[in-house]
């Protein structure tokens, strides 16, 4: 005999697969799922349905028929605000879900299609936020305060105000509505803004985008905006030019302007529409026009890939010597030399030309280059110089110069252990000792281009310290260069109990001694250590850290004695 189709068997005791919750999906009819759903949301806490309502909305607002009813289950909630508003005002303190229920009433009214009940109820709500009529119990922002995104709500008063204001006088009442409320909730490109916000298309956005255009270039400054005005101001022209006029009209602005983001969206859109030749020539254009070396750095970067990706490979080239040259960095500095997998002699060639002709390098630059052109004695000068704070400064050439030497002294074989927690400039994988977690790169927005890549300092030292070895007589101007840098890091971190960098400060000091040990100084090795370790007897931290730096080093583990614990 058939057997009777039943349910799923499911256990309400265990955590649900993906598939366990789609049969107990299925098996619910429509309008029991819809019953069950209400109710279940009945009884969450107030944040949890607020959670629940924002993921709800868009999806109802875009169900068949939704915005096209005009009539509305609110007709209280004007009247409902204002009293609240006038409670609040008069004992000077508001409640923070109350806020949040009248914002959701009023989203329901404009998913419901009542433009001009929804804007009235979001004017008068909004007005005492922008105006701090009365305080919400917290010292925090209000988008710390309020449960609801008020970026959206902003977002959705702008429809408000679109749908209900004549096409000639749109402009005006955007720019008003901003003005009012851009404070609140932060719209730097309404029109995108809107477009997400409404639950049906909007009608004429385009013709709209030309004369917000328009109206945009004849004003001073940009709307109110959580970040300013000018920020906002360019955004939002940026945009409307864009819709309005497409690739041409960027290229009008950026040159017109001469504005850093005008010339990038110019070039992102060509890009976009896969026109790099285009694209190459408008980021050389805005090398040339604009007036930061960071600015022309990037576009000289940005455009070295275009370059690449159109099989350029000279032009590339040059590209990231404009880039070198505008804003200097040890990574630039490497693409440059190595690029095109040249001869060691060549990769040297190019860093004395540089090291030469360039006028303005940082400290770090310029330590990368004294090692690359074999100018360790030079190196050395500055390194012993160097003071024990200011690492992570670009003007402190600490982190090249003292692994550098390290390579250029003893070789990189030996040098590559002693590196860990130094060197992460030459490629050791350790993170630097004063940030507290790696920080994640920024998402690549040009993913279709070949990416620049740069050799670690380290593989391009192994190279040129073989063809341009440490002449003996510099060799005690080294070592007495990486004694003085370890020496100035432990006076400085201890001095003000930087513990952070206690690491970083021992392991210097365990690297300095090693280096004497290699060298054929084994005495004075330890006897610096040592010294270091009775100098410092109070500081418990460091000498731990002394002693795990040793213990890490076959030739320096006898050097640090395990202290005694009381």
């Amino acid at each position: 005999m058939a057997r009777r189709p039943h349910s799923p068997v499911l256990d309400a005791s265990t955590d649900p697969s993906d598939a366990d919750v789609e049969a107990a999906l299925a098996a619910l009819p429509a309008e029991k799922l819809r019953a069950f759903v209400a109710a279940y949301l009945r009884g969450l806490d107030a944040p949890a349905r607020r959670a629940f309502w924002a993921a709800l909305v868009p999806r109802a607002a875009r169900r068949p028929g939704a915005g096209t009813t005009k009539r509305s289950a609110d007709a209280t909630l004007c009247e409902d605000i204002a009293a609240f508003v006038r409670t609040a005002t008069r004992v000077g303190e508001g409640s923070p879900a109350a806020v949040d229920s009248f914002l959701e009433r009023a989203t329901r009214v404009f998913l419901n299609g009542d433009a001009a009940l929804a804007r009235r109820a979001f004017e008068a709500m909004l007005k005492p936020l922008a105006e701090a009529e009365f305080s919400l119990g917290e010292d925090e922002m209000l988008e710390e305060v309020l449960s609801t995104p008020l970026d959206e709500v902003v977002a959705r008063y702008l429809v408000t105000v679109y749908l209900t204001t004549p096409a000639g006088d749109r402009p005006g009442a955007i720019w008003d509505a901003l003005e009012r409320f851009g404070s609140v909730g932060t719209v730097l490109q309404p029109l995108a803004a809107m477009e997400r916000a409404a639950a049906a298309p909007l009608d004429d956005l385009t013709a709209f985008a030309a004369a917000w255009a328009t109206f945009l270039e004849g004003r001073p400054h940009g709307p109110r905006t959580g970040y300013g005005r000018d920020i906002g101001a360019d955004r939002m022209l940026r945009e409307a030019v864009a819709r309005a006029h497409g690739v041409e009209g960027l290229r009008r602005l950026a040159e017109t302007s001469g504005g850093v983001e005008a010339f990038d969206d110019w070039a992102t859109a060509l890009l976009a529409e896969d026109r790099r030749e285009a694209a190459l020539k408008a980021l050389q254009a805005a090398i040339a026009r604009v007036p930061s070396g960071d600015d022309q750095a990037q576009f000289a970067d940005r455009a070295a890939r275009v370059a690449l990706a159109l099989d350029h490979p000279r032009v590339a080239h040059g590209l990231l010597h404009q880039a070198l040259r505008a804003e200097p960095t040890v990574e630039r500095l490497l693409r440059w030399v190595a690029f095109g997998e040249p001869a060691t002699a060549k990769i040297v060639e190019r860093a004395r030309e540089e090291r030469a002709e360039v006028p303005r390098v940082t400290a770090r630059v310029r330590g990368a280059l004294d090692l690359l052109v074999g100018e360790y004695a030079a190196g050395a000068a500055h390194l012993a110089k160097a003071d024990g704070f200011g690492w992570s400064d670009d003007e402190h050439a600490g982190h090249v110069l003292f692994p550098g030497l390290l390579v250029a002294l003893v070789g990189a074989a030996a040098a590559k252990h002693l590196l860990a927690g130094i060197g992460d400039v030459l490629g050791v994988p350790d993170p630097s000792p004063w940030i507290e977690a790696p920080i994640a790169p920024l998402p690549d927005r040009d993913p279709a281009l070949p990416v620049l890549s740069a050799p670690t300092l380290l593989s391009v030292l192994e190279r040129t310290v073989t063809a341009q070895p440490l002449d003996p007589k510099v060799q005690p101007a080294v070592l007495a260069a990486l004694r003085s840098a370890a020496e100035h890091r432990v006076e400085g971190v201890l001095g003000e109990k930087r513990r952070r960098a206690y690491d970083h400060a021992a392991r210097l000091t365990i690297a300095a001694g090693v280096a004497y040990a290699l060298t054929g100084n084994a005495h004075e090795a330890e006897g610096f250590v040592q010294q270091i370790q009775v100098r410092y007897p109070r500081h418990v931290a460091f000498q731990d850290a002394l002693l795990a730096a040793a213990t890490g080093s076959r030739t320096a583990t006898a050097w640090v004695p395990r202290r005694r614990r009381r």
